[in-house]
């Protein structure tokens, strides 16, 4: 017996989630084509590979509080990112060890693109996904 209160029509399917988890490698695959370096058009082209993976991870919540809590949790992502990134990049400048100079920036950067490619699409699905679903509870009858 299912207790889902959620009907089985609405729930989402592996294809929806495979076409956005494809639109997200479509994205990231232009995106490096044309090179992020100064370049709008790339920035843009990896946000919505972003945010195409972080839909297709939230398909199907029907919750307000599961998209406000994404984005609290992006909000607070966000924060530690910035934080660390900064503290390895201040690491990798004084430490001497070229292995340990090269490991500290490596994860610098991937502090830095999680700061601003994964934690905005969190914040924007969150605030969007929350909004929504609390109005679609509140017209509901």
């Amino acid at each position: 017996m299912d207790d889902d209160p959620i009907p089985v029509s609405a729930r989402p399917s592996l294809r929806g989630r495979l076409a956005l988890l494809g639109c997200a490698v479509a994205s990231l695959a232009a995106s490096a084509l044309v090179g992020i370096s100064d370049n709008p058009l790339g920035l843009l082209l990896a946000f919505l590979a972003s945010l195409c993976v972080v839909l297709a991870l939230t398909l199907g919540w029907h919750h307000p509080r599961r998209h406000f809590r994404l984005f609290l949790g992006s909000f607070l992502a966000f924060v530690a990112a910035a934080l660390f990134h900064n503290l390895l990049e201040g690491a990798a400048a004084v430490i001497a060890a070229p292995a340990l100079r090269a490991g500290a920036e490596a994860l610098g950067v991937a502090f830095f693109l999680a700061a601003i490619f994964l934690c905005p699409a969190g914040l924007v699905v969150g605030a969007i996904g929350g909004l929504a679903t609390l109005v679609r509870q509140r017209l509901r009858p």
